[in-house]
């Protein structure tokens, strides 16, 4: 069993296939949903996400007890080490550090786990508050194409 992730000011809980499964149909059980969660882009990756070696693939961003977002995998840990990771926030939560101390922290803990030596993003290339997050939590620009930024966090960084 995974261990929620802790922070100063958050808990990054895993959930199962079967809770990502409840939240898609619109069952939010005993969750407090904060305001304007789950948003649609949460119901659209939840669908796709499953679990992935042996871990969780979906982890609730909860502050004060509130779910206000998600992050996991969208794919990996491959033969090489590599996982790509996706994160999104309720509107009315960004723009408060949240989404920082949360990719940070998951970062930190997911380099440490699993056989996972890089990570990687992408943003849009006009999602700046997005492209702070990763900056943040020590990933930098490895490429770019004409709409996306696409970021790489080793984990010897």
């Amino acid at each position: 069993m995974i261990e929620p992730i802790r922070t100063s000011r958050l808990v990054l809980d895993p959930i199962d296939q079967a809770t990502a499964a409840a939240i898609v149909t619109g069952n939010l059980g005993g969750l407090s949903a904060g305001i304007g969660w789950p948003q649609d882009d949460t119901i659209s990756g939840m669908r796709l996400r499953s679990a992935l070696g042996g871990h969780p693939a979906c982890w609730l961003i909860q502050l004060h007890d509130v779910v206000v977002g998600e992050l996991g995998w969208k794919g990996g840990p491959g033969p090489d080490g590599t996982a790509e990771i996706g994160y999104s926030l309720a509107p009315s939560y960004r723009g408060q550090g949240i989404g920082s101390e949360a990719v940070d922290a998951f970062t930190r803990w997911a380099l440490s786990h699993g056989g996972v030596r890089r990570l990687v993003a992408s943003t849009d290339r006009a999602n700046i508050a997005s492209q702070r997050v990763l900056e943040k939590a020590g990933f930098v620009v490895s490429r770019t194409d004409g709409e996306h930024l696409y970021w790489l966090r080793d984990g010897s960084s």
